[in-house]
């Protein structure tokens, strides 16, 4: 989040540099983090930039036409996203400040003139997983209890499309993408937001309605993983602009744009989980909301204060109430947030989200 010498000397991330072990172990966390990109350790060298959409776009054309020996018709797109908080308060009715990155997921293909099989390749995959899938358009070919994590997003899109199945053709299709699996950079939600927008075009059948495919797209995730997802993890990629962060109110369904892009700053995130993201422990994590808010007679815990969750504390577990706790104090973070991003205050802003 620092982007000068003079804001690094006070605070960058969850360090405060204001001594030399401080400042050492900073050092040398940050040179394990990006060891990755770099050679030797030679920290003049730019950190290598990830393949441009054309480049992937490109790519993926050639790799069609090497599978299926003919060039595609159709070439759309959907980008990752990151949050800087807010996580999951689309389902407490509360506010999440995200953006759209530069990462995207690309799909090629073409509509089959007769059949009704679809035949798809990709390079988004999970360790272990098949990378070619083949299956018809019926109730059947459509089913998600496949191990195959891809397979299962691709049929479930096709399951929720605007059109009945019986309306959507064969076609053939080549999946590429930037996007980093499994960590929180939205690899799931852009690879179903571009299958529905490949639908789009093959079928010639758009949804105009920006929520009608958000909820849709919603709708497919939650089929595919069998866990709840909110609405604004599929909203983001259809509505995100480049060089905007989006403040998102998820009670009254409003965007509020940033902007920061026109800035000479950088914002940098260091992803320091080293497992994927268990959905289980997500879905733990929503129902202790979930039940708390039942406790204190609410909807969500939009209308939560830290007061009131202590009439009930005695009925909780340390990690509900942690997890209570959290959400409600979140849509206040956000507000503060977007108001720092308005008036430039990047040094704010970085101790903000890095709570």
């Amino acid at each position: 989040m620092c982007n000068n010498l003079e804001e690094k000397s006070n605070y960058c991330g969850p360090y405060t540099l204001n001594d030399v072990t401080s400042i050492k172990q900073f050092a040398q966390d940050y040179a394990n983090e990006i060891s990755l990109y770099m050679d030797d350790f030679v920290y003049t060298k730019e950190v290598h930039q990830s393949p441009s959409l054309k480049m992937l776009v490109s790519f993926a054309e050639k790799e069609f036409h090497r599978e299926f020996s003919k060039p595609p018709t159709y070439a759309v797109y959907a980008p990752g996203c990151v949050n800087l908080c807010g996580e999951s308060e689309d389902f407490n009715d509360g506010k999440i400040l995200s953006m759209a990155t530069q990462l995207v997921t690309v799909i090629v293909g073409t509509r089959r003139a007769t059949s009704r099989v679809c035949k798809i390749k990709t390079l988004l995959r999970e360790k272990g997983e098949e990378n070619y899938a083949k299956f018809s358009i019926n109730t059947s070919g459509l089913d998600t209890s496949s191990q195959v994590t891809w397979v299962n997003y691709v049929k479930a899109v096709i399951r929720n499309f605007r059109v009945s199945k019986e309306y959507i053709p064969g076609f053939k299709a080549l999946i590429v993408s930037s996007i980093p699996i499994k960590r929180g950079l939205g690899s799931s939600s852009a690879l179903i937001v571009a299958m529905y927008t490949l639908l789009e075009a093959i079928t010639k059948v758009y949804t105009t309605n920006t929520l009608e495919k958000s909820i849709a797209c919603q709708q497919a995730e939650k089929i595919a993983m069998s866990v709840s997802c909110g609405i604004w993890k599929t909203l983001l990629p259809i509505v995100g602009i480049e060089g905007k962060i989006m403040e998102f109110d998820s009670r009254l369904l409003e965007i509020q744009e940033h902007v920061w892009s026109p800035l000479d700053i950088d914002l940098i995130f260091i992803n320091s989980t080293e497992d994927a993201i268990d959905t289980l422990v997500y879905q733990k994590y929503l129902n202790q909301c979930r039940e708390v808010a039942f406790a204190l007679n609410l909807i969500s815990l939009r209308d939560a204060t830290i007061p009131k969750l202590a009439t009930v504390g005695q009925l909780f577990s340390s990690s509900s109430l942690k997890a209570a706790c959290h959400v409600i104090n979140e849509t206040d973070r956000v507000t503060t947030a977007g108001q720092l991003i308005d008036h430039c205050h990047w040094k704010k802003l970085g101790f903000v989200i890095s709570l």
